[in-house]
């Protein structure tokens, strides 16, 4: 077992205050409110979580649980990635993660060499991240990533 930052009360108290609990009943997502990296999963900086970037999902785990297992992913029940719930997490190795993935039909979608050429070419030439990603229905996260290299 590993534990990817200290659980101090700090910690707690500043992830507390950026959580949007909804109490209603346990199928409402609690939604981190602090800050995301391109994925849309909330991330907490390296000041506050042991001199590195954490994903909040898993400090929730973390406050919740105390550590994670080493090798594992912390996945979400709801398939959202704003989600801090901890009856919203399980563990999951990688085959977990993937099998979850395909069952609820997120897998990504691969482009061949020739379509991500044309997404830069079309970018070069003026055409905005969000028509492309209409245009080759892909995220404008994914269109973004190609267009940086």
């Amino acid at each position: 077992m590993t534990h990817y930052g200290p659980i101090s009360h700090s910690l707690y108290e500043y992830f507390i205050a950026r959580v949007r609990f909804k109490l209603k009943d346990e199928s409402c997502c609690w939604n981190w409110t602090g800050g995301h990296d391109l994925g849309g999963y909330g991330t907490i900086t390296p000041v506050k979580y042991n001199n590195k970037i954490g994903r909040a999902h898993r400090v929730a785990w973390e406050l919740e649980y105390r550590s994670i297992p080493e090798g594992m992913f912390v996945c979400h029940h709801c398939d959202n990635p704003q989600c801090v719930r901890p009856s919203h997490l399980f563990l999951g190795t990688t085959a977990d993660n993937t099998a979850d993935m395909i069952a609820k039909g997120r897998k990504r979608k691969m482009c061949s060499r020739g379509t991500v050429l044309e997404i830069r070419n079309r970018y070069s030439a003026g055409e905005s991240i969000h028509k492309l990603a209409i245009r080759f229905k892909l995220t404008r996260t994914s269109i973004y990533k190609i267009v940086t290299h």
